[in-house]
């Protein structure tokens, strides 16, 4: 019975800490591309690689009053002024930001407002995290993100880039290429037109995929610890 005891109330603990994850997967090979010349813009289906850029995972884990927020693409985040990864942390009240770039990651806080700039590489590693300082409890999060590489960022006019958007929910012309639209969209605005469509969609999932039992085998293993030592 002692045994059942000591399992039941490292869960509760673990639990009762506050501690919220969240996941959302993203399928590789959904990198688009991006083309603009004066008035005239493009969107493609990218069938080449771009594994730097092409987002696998984006998840957040919630503990008190800090939410971190991590993405996580299939190759490697690189250093270049000419690639920008995106993380956004939307509540109930409002919303934070963050990007990263070239060895420069800049963090927006919306609840307090706050704004910061932190150097250091993060290349080499297959992931980017930031921390957010949320003071507002109680708050329902969702997040999304996006990697960005431009062949020159410094284009105005002349603009072309690759990217990929996690959920692909965000993507700007998802209701055409993966809602079934009719191409009405690319006339918006600046009259543009659209090529390529040949879309699989993603696999999004919500919830909390692996995070809850993790952490339940974690506290368990904790519980059996005391037990043998009682032994």
């Amino acid at each position: 019975m002692r045994k059942y005891i000591l399992i039941i109330g490292a869960l509760f603990i673990l639990f009762g800490a506050g501690i919220t994850c969240s996941a959302t997967s993203d399928s590789t090979g959904d990198v688009w591309h991006y083309k603009q010349s004066g008035t005239e813009w493009t969107w493609e289906k990218f069938t080449g690689e771009k594994p730097n850029i092409d987002i696998t995972d984006i998840s957040y884990t919630t503990s008190g009053e800090q939410t971190i927020v991590t993405l996580t693409v299939a190759g490697s985040i690189v250093d270049s002024q000419n690639v920008i990864y995106y993380i956004y942390l939307v509540s109930d009240s409002a919303s934070s930001y963050a990007y990263y770039s070239n060895g420069v990651e800049s963090v927006l806080n919306a609840d307090p407002i706050s704004y910061e700039t932190n150097t250091g590489s993060k290349a080499g590693s297959n992931s980017w995290s930031v921390t957010f300082n949320i003071t507002a409890s109680g708050n329902s999060y969702s997040i999304y993100g996006y990697s960005l590489e431009y062949t020159d960022i410094s284009q105005t006019t002349n603009v072309e880039h690759w990217g990929d958007w996690a959920p692909d929910t965000y993507f700007p012309a998802y209701d055409l290429y993966y809602g079934g639209g009719t191409g009405d969209a690319g006339d918006e605005g600046t009259g543009g037109n659209e090529t390529g469509g040949d879309t699989t969609g993603d696999e999004t999932s919500g919830g909390t995929p692996g995070f809850e039992l993790i952490f339940a085998i974690f506290a368990i293993a904790i519980a059996l610890i005391f037990i043998k030592r009682k032994r």
